[in-house]
């Protein structure tokens, strides 16, 4: 591409808490974003424009990105009946079947029994105690960032169990999905339907709209362009988070992720 094109052209470009380094055999996902940032400032003559998508963002308008704010959110039918979700990420955390949690002495316990049975024909489904689980946080009040209770259950509305407990299913709409389809049919599903009239999203699209290149900081997001991986490779990718401002820079560039192609050759 020659130098007039890359003036004429703005870019978005996602960054997020990646570390420099990291341990021997694992995969960094850092990039230089301050290098992009004056190299596109020095081919436009323009800053690219910040903008910070988390719940802490300073500005309303991008805070009210967050899964944690967007809500209620009807996810599907079931015995007749709506099933909701107070927020977005409760509907992605509390629809995770667990099959081992870590306990007070910090090993695995294995709670299948807990949350686990087959059916008739011997396929696995979730447990009568699964459901009421699910139920209890999907209308759980304090679970609401308006709610002053909120401060203190984030963590859990992050993460029902800590950190290294393992999932065995996402169930959603009578079947239960593998962690690449949940992030499809679960998480960009839903992000896509509901963010797109938010004021927000609105903002980002004009700032795109004038042409100026636009920076989206999101704590989960990494620059997949910089490190050469399309939008299939981030989804597919399970050693790396899928956040929400993924979803936010796909959708700006066109891309609908719940839609992707995610077979390889």
């Amino acid at each position: 591409m020659n130098k007039s094109k890359m003036k004429s052209e703005n870019q978005i470009r996602l960054y997020g808490k990646n570390r420099k380094h990291v341990a021997a055999g694992k995969r960094r996902y850092w990039t230089d974003i301050a290098a992009w940032n004056s190299h596109r400032q020095s081919l436009t003559g323009r800053a690219p424009v910040r903008v910070n998508v988390t719940s802490k963002s300073k500005l309303p308008e991008f805070a009210g990105l967050s899964p944690m704010r967007i809500g209620p959110v009807a996810c599907y039918q079931e015995n007749g009946k709506p099933v909701t979700a107070l927020n977005l990420e409760v509907a992605w955390q509390y629809s995770k079947i667990y099959s081992h949690v870590i306990g007070d002495d910090g090993k695995l316990v294995d709670v299948r029994d807990r949350f686990l049975t087959t059916d008739a024909q011997g396929n696995p489904v979730p447990t009568a105690e699964w459901f009421r689980w699910r139920d209890a946080a999907f209308a759980n009040p304090c679970f609401d960032h308006r709610h002053p209770d909120f401060k203190f259950n984030k963590k859990f509305v992050r993460r029902a169990f800590p950190k290294g407990s393992q999932v065995a299913w996402w169930y959603w709409d009578g079947k239960l999905l593998d962690a690449v389809q949940a992030r499809k049919q679960i998480y960009a599903r839903l992000y896509e339907r509901h963010v797109k009239s938010l004021p927000g999203f609105q903002a980002l699209r004009k700032i795109v709209a004038r042409g100026v290149d636009l920076q989206i900081f999101d704590l989960d997001g990494y620059d997949w362009q910089a490190l050469n991986l399309s939008p299939a490779d981030c989804v597919r990718d399970l050693n790396h988070s899928f956040g929400h401002g993924m979803v936010l820079a796909f959708l700006l560039h066109g891309i609908r992720p719940s839609t992707l192609n995610l077979q390889t050759n």
